[in-house]
């Protein structure tokens, strides 16, 4: 399940982005938190949502450019550390 996300498509906590999901898993997912959201605030915003702005959700968050997840930046300090440490590391 997702976390609160972020206006462009990444999220407040760890989770799957929305940014650049495939618009129909995005729409079977706002249609599912409709009937057996864990979370009421999801639910109630599902179920308050039309056809027509849940199609429009989804059609927004898929056409966002990917997120990438902290870390996994090239030029980030945990990115040079994890290179770093990978090289003192040899699998026999």
């Amino acid at each position: 399940m997702h976390r609160v996300p972020c206006l462009n498509g990444g999220s407040t906590a760890p989770a799957i982005p929305l940014a650049a999901q495939h618009e129909r898993y995005l729409l079977a997912s706002i249609k599912a938190y409709r009937k057996e959201a864990q979370h009421a605030a999801l639910k109630q915003m599902a179920a308050c949502m039309s056809e027509a702005d849940a199609r429009n959700v989804a059609r927004y968050y898929a056409n966002l450019p990917p997120v990438r997840p902290p870390g996994k930046d090239p030029r980030s300090p945990a990115y040079e550390n994890g290179k770093r440490l990978r090289s003192l590391w040899k699998c026999p």
